[in-house]
């Protein structure tokens, strides 16, 4: 596989199910180079790459890497993430000392808990009315 397969690949999967508009505004790109690579009228360069590593937050490199699904990058990005919020995520995470890492995790943790809570709540009054 050449780098241009390699890019055009790795563009796809970090687009995902978002329009190109949706996500040429998130991250300031223009849509019309976007549709112009997803669409291979045009190869993605290296600065290109670069460029889009750097406003998503994820490593360098990472769209002149080939992903198997499920298998991981050289820079250790779990390939499995294909919405740009999540690798915009794992990004900021990463950037975090340890202590504060383990204090998202409880965060998260607790948040994740309370919409547990709140869904077996509504399930049950479901329950009930039945």
């Amino acid at each position: 596989m050449t780098i241009d397969e390699i890019r055009w690949e790795n563009l796809l999967e970090l687009i995902g199910k978002a329009s190109l508009a949706t996500f040429a505004q998130q991250y300031a790109l223009n849509e019309s180079h976007l549709s112009q690579l997803k669409n291979r009228t045009r190869n993605i360069g290296k600065g290109f790459a670069r460029q889009l590593e750097n406003k998503m937050g994820i490593p360098k490199g990472w769209m002149d890497a080939t992903h198997d699904g499920g298998q991981e990058a050289a820079e250790g990005l779990p390939l499995t993430v294909a919405d740009p919020r999540k690798l915009a995520l794992l990004a900021l995470f990463d950037a975090l000392p340890k202590s504060a890492q383990d204090e998202v995790i409880s965060d998260l943790a607790a948040k994740k808990q309370y919409f547990e809570q709140i869904l077996q709540e509504m399930n049950d009054r479901q329950l009930k009315k039945a």
